[in-house]
């Protein structure tokens, strides 16, 4: 038992010049920073100062406008994505060819709920990260209110409509399902709800 707490000892006096060593270390380390401090205003607040200040000013100011040029052209292009993304998929809904419908109302969901970044302001660099808007919801959403009511199946669905009535009756029967419209290959994720 006495052997076991020698050796504690032991430890614990090597360990005391560590300590020793660490406070001075810490205690230097602040002396070393205060005269860094001293030094730099000394040269800042001499003759040759503006050598310093002159670029450091510059580099910020030249970070800065870079900084906005990324944010300007991250908007511009996600922007111009959305509008062609609107554009493709108006394209292919107004073709009238049932392919080209149901290719596009797969996209339907990913188009309309597109994001892009707020328009950087230059002096608000707090807004560049602002919350993102959805310039393809509004528009979209009112195409499909005003569109599906008015859709036909031979264009709107994925399968073709039945022909060959034997009656005036059986083909009325048939136009009044005829007007459903098959979306059960649309993405539509994100789409259901209103702007």
């Amino acid at each position: 038992m006495c052997e076991s707490l020698d050796k504690a000892d032991q430890f614990w006096e090597l360990l005391s010049p560590i300590k020793v060593w660490k406070t001075l270390w810490q205690a230097h380390s602040l002396k070393i920073v205060r005269l860094w401090h001293a030094d730099a205003q000394k040269y800042l607040k001499g003759p040759t100062g503006y050598r310093v200040v002159v670029p450091a000013i510059i580099t910020f100011i030249g970070a800065y406008f870079g900084l906005y040029a990324i944010m300007e052209a991250r908007h511009e292009r996600r922007l111009n994505r959305a509008a062609f993304e609107r554009s493709a998929f108006t394209d292919l809904v107004t073709s009238n060819h049932r392919g080209a419908f149901v290719s596009a109302i797969k996209r339907f969901g990913p188009t309309q709920t597109m994001q892009v970044p707020p328009e950087p302001r230059i002096l608000a660099p707090w807004e560049w990260w602002a919350q993102p808007n959805q310039p393809n919801m509004l528009p979209l959403w009112s195409w499909a209110q005003h569109f599906f009511p008015l859709c036909r199946p031979q264009f709107c669905s994925n399968s073709a409509p039945e022909t060959g009535y034997k009656s005036f009756v059986d083909s009325a029967r048939h136009l009044n399902k005829a007007y459903r419209v098959d979306l059960s290959l649309a993405d539509l994720k994100g789409a259901d709800r209103e702007p």
